[in-house]
């Protein structure tokens, strides 16, 4: 499952058994990620990833849960990240896009059935994904010509941020996609 040893859910102890029932509700399934288990036998740095993603991509803010997704997987698509790609295929079908939608945000959402708004987003995605110290107030002022809000551009840069970092932490950690 990853290059370092882990702590299986039934295996883990308190305060980690907690917290993995935590993750697991927040997900809404009967099974911890792998993500979360792969920094395990440090449950520090467990919480604050979980806390890290939780923050920013299950509350209830001003992008939809959908948008976060897409954003998550154009940009850890980008950054050829198995694990992530493959979980947010299954989370965007879980919300019911079809295989069609999917495959076009995987190989070319540039010319998707997405909105141009989408669009936009998703360049700007991987603007600051791949070249952040270019992003200038020009950048945000074209996403508030599709009626972005200061708050939207600052969650759509907390999503693209998040799965830089997650894509780098569980490919180097050697982390496995889970079969659900």
């Amino acid at each position: 499952m990853t290059f370092i040893k882990t702590i299986p859910k039934e295996e883990a102890q308190s305060p980690l058994k907690e917290l993995y029932q935590e993750i697991e509700d927040g997900f809404g399934m009967k099974k911890v990620p792998n993500a979360f288990i792969s920094s395990s036998i440090d449950p520090e740095i467990t919480r604050w990833v979980w806390q890290g993603a939780k923050t920013i991509m299950f509350r209830d803010s001003s992008i939809d849960m959908q948008l976060k997704e897409t954003i998550a997987l154009v940009v850890s698509k980008n950054n050829a990240c198995s694990y992530c790609v493959g979980g947010h295929n299954m989370m965007l079908k879980s919300m019911g896009y079809d295989s069609k939608k999917i495959e076009e945000l995987n190989n070319d959402y540039k010319s998707s059935s997405l909105s141009e708004k989408e669009k936009a987003v998703l360049d700007f995605s991987l603007k600051v994904t791949n070249e952040s110290y270019k992003i200038t107030e020009k950048d945000h002022e074209n996403l508030k010509k599709y009626g972005m809000t200061e708050q939207q551009i600052l969650e759509v840069i907390s999503v693209a941020s998040l799965f830089n970092f997650i894509n780098r932490f569980v490919d180097a950690l050697g982390t496995d996609l889970e079969i659900v």
